[in-house]
């Protein structure tokens, strides 16, 4: 099976639960880092397609299988309005005092940004995905 074709699979096969494929097409040649800005504008890997999906044990094998969890700078400054939004919801947030209560935030995630909005539905502040560490 041609690379191109390998590749597009994993794409597909990450967004399910179907780990034994992964494993298949990663042990076949499928690369793990590909990106196809033709299928996917957000430019995502397949770990992120994977963590987009829901599918954490995908993206915990993928990881396995040497997956790179950070994009290179050029997908952050892609990242425009025109890029469709990956998730959006409520997320409560603690401040930094421990006798503060939780507050809710609208978030929206597009692409490797996630932007959140005070309780006026204001924008506030955006988190640079790339440089994550920890949740």
């Amino acid at each position: 099976q041609p690379l191109e074709e390998l590749n597009e699979e994993l794409m597909e096969v990450v967004q399910t639960d179907q780990l034994d494929k992964t494993l298949a097409l990663l042990m076949s040649g499928a690369d793990v880092k590909f990106i196809d800005t033709k299928l996917d504008p957000s430019r995502r890997t397949p770990y992120l397609m994977a963590l987009a999906s829901g599918q954490k044990a995908q993206a915990q094998l993928l990881l396995l299988n040497d997956a790179d969890p950070v994009l290179p700078q050029e997908t952050l400054e892609t990242t425009d309005s025109d890029t469709p939004v990956d998730l959006e919801g409520i997320l409560e947030k603690k401040g930094p005092s421990s006798i503060q209560s939780y507050k809710k935030r609208k978030c929206v995630l597009t692409g490797k940004l996630l932007k959140y909005y005070d309780d006026h539905d204001s924008y506030k502040n955006k988190i640079d995905m790339h440089k994550l560490i920890e949740v």
